[in-house]
C-alpha cells in the first residue's frame, strides 16, 4: 500500500513538474498548420513546366513538381498544409480560354499534381484573380481542385455550399477555415458577368458578413478559427489601413488566426487582442502578408516570401490556444535567359552553407538578400525563425 502510494505520489509531483516547466501534457491533442506564399504562375512558369514534361517523357502536358523538389520536404513537415495560387486553373474550355499569365491568371491545372504530391491538403480559392476566366472558369477551378481530393474554401458552386461551414478535423482538432478577397480586378463589375458569381460563387468582403460566418463555424463545432485574407497593397513592406482594420473585424468575430496574401512581400506577423461577438477574451495571430512562393517577379522583396506555421494546442481546460508561430525564408531560383528558364524553390536555410550545385555567386547573393529582407520584416513583430 505505501508502494502505491508513494508511485501515486510521484506521478502527481512529475505532472505538476511538467505543467510549471511549460512542457505540454502528451495526452492533449494538438496539431502544426503550414502555409505557404501565393503561387503566381506567369508564363515562364507554365512554358518551363511545359519543357520538363517533354524532357522526362511525363504523361502529363505539364510537370511542376521538379520545382518544388527542394521544398517539398518543408511544405510536407506539417499536419495540415494550405496555398493559395492566384487566378483559375483551366481545363475544359480551353479553346475560349488559352492558358495565360498576367494580367489574366489561367493556370494548367496539371500544378495540382504537383501539389497533391507535396501534402497539400487546401487551396485558397478568393483571390483578385479569381474571374480571370469568368463564372465558368471559376466552377472549372472548383471542379479541378475537389477532383484531385485537395479541399478549398474562398468558393462556392451553389448558396448551400456557400452555407455550410468547412471545418477539417486535424490530429482530432476541428480548425474552421474562412477566405475571402478584398478586390476582383474590376471584374464584379462587368455586365457581362454571371449574377450567381456574386451571390454566392466569389468570397469577397464585399459580400461576406464574417460576423455570421464565424459565428456559424463555432455553431457547428469549430475548436478554432482561421481565416485566410487576400488584402493589402501590392509591394507594400507595411500593412495598410484597410488590412489593419480588417484584421479587427475578423479577431471581433472570433477569427483565431489571420494569414495573408497579395501585396507579394512578406509583412510581419502580430498579436491582436481585445473581446470577440461571443463575449470572450480573443487573442488572434495574424500574419499580414506571406510574399510570394513560386512566381517570375525577380526584384527585391518580391523573388521570395515565407512558409507561416503555428500549433493550435489544447489546454488542460478543454480550450485551445495558437502558439509557436515560426517561419521559414523561401527563394524561387530562376536559371535561364530569354523567357527559357528552369524554377525551383528553396528552403534557404538549406541552401547557406550547401550551395547548390550550379548556384552563381549574383543568384547566391540575390537570395541571402531575400533571406535578410523576410528575417528583417518578421523581426518587427512576432515569430521564430525555423530552419526545416
Amino acid at each position: 500500500m505505501k508502494k502505491l502510494l508513494c508511485v501515486l505520489l510521484l506521478l502527481c509531483m512529475f505532472s505538476y513538474a511538467a505543467a510549471e516547466s511549460g512542457f505540454p501534457d502528451s495526452s492533449l491533442k494538438s496539431a502544426t498548420v503550414r502555409f505557404a506564399g501565393d503561387f503566381v504562375i506567369h508564363e515562364p512558369i507554365f512554358k518551363s513546366a511545359e519543357r520538363l514534361a517533354r524532357s522526362g517523357n511525363s504523361e502529363h502536358d505539364y510537370d511542376f513538381a521538379p520545382m518544388l523538389d527542394p521544398i517539398r520536404d518543408a511544405m510536407q513537415n506539417s499536419d495540415f498544409t494550405v496555398t493559395n495560387i492566384d487566378g483559375c486553373l483551366g481545363k475544359k474550355d480551353l479553346k475560349k480560354y488559352r492558358y495565360s499569365g498576367y494580367p489574366a491568371f489561367i493556370t494548367p491545372h496539371h500544378i495540382l499534381y504537383a501539389l497533391k504530391d507535396a501534402s497539400v491538403d487546401m487551396l485558397t480559392l478568393a483571390n483578385n484573380h479569381m474571374l480571370d476566366s469568368w463564372y465558368s472558369g471559376l466552377m472549372d477551378t472548383i471542379d479541378n481542385v475537389d477532383s484531385f481530393g485537395i479541399r478549398y474554401i474562398g468558393a462556392s458552386r451553389t448558396q448551400e455550399e456557400r452555407n455550410t461551414p468547412v471545418i477539417c478535423e486535424v490530429n482530432g482538432i476541428k480548425i474552421g477555415f474562412l477566405n475571402y478577397t478584398k478586390d476582383l480586378n474590376s471584374m464584379d463589375r462587368q455586365s457581362a458577368l454571371d449574377k450567381r458569381a456574386m451571390q454566392f460563387a466569389v468570397h469577397a468582403i464585399k459580400n461576406s458578413d464574417c460576423m455570421a460566418d464565424a459565428k456559424r463555424l463555432r455553431d457547428a463545432g469549430a475548436d478554432d478559427i482561421v481565416c485566410y485574407m487576400h488584402w493589402g497593397t501590392e509591394y507594400e513592406l507595411e500593412p495598410d489601413q484597410n488590412q489593419k482594420a480588417y484584421a479587427e473585424n475578423l479577431m471581433e468575430a472570433g477569427v483565431d488566426v489571420i494569414i495573408g496574401g497579395h501585396p507579394h512581400v512578406v509583412q510581419r506577423a502580430e498579436w491582436l487582442k481585445g473581446v470577440n461577438q461571443f463575449g470572450e477574451t480573443q487573442e488572434t495571430l495574424c500574419l499580414y502578408s506571406l510574399g510570394n512562393f513560386l512566381s517570375f517577379q525577380r526584384t527585391r522583396y518580391r523573388d521570395g516570401g515565407i512558409i507561416f506555421e503555428f500549433t493550435v494546442q489544447e489546454q488542460p481546460d478543454g480550450s485551445y490556444r495558437i502558439v509557436e508561430p515560426g517561419y521559414l525564408p523561401t527563394w524561387v531560383w530562376a536559371v535561364g535567359a530569354r523567357e527559357k528558364y528552369d524554377f525551383k524553390v528553396v528552403n534557404i536555410a538549406d541552401c547557406i552553407e550547401n550551395r547548390p550545385e550550379g548556384m552563381m555567386d549574383k543568384d547566391y547573393q540575390q537570395m541571402m538578400e531575400s533571406y535578410n529582407d523576410s528575417i528583417a520584416a518578421m523581426s518587427l513583430g512576432v515569430g521564430n525563425l525555423l530552419t526545416e
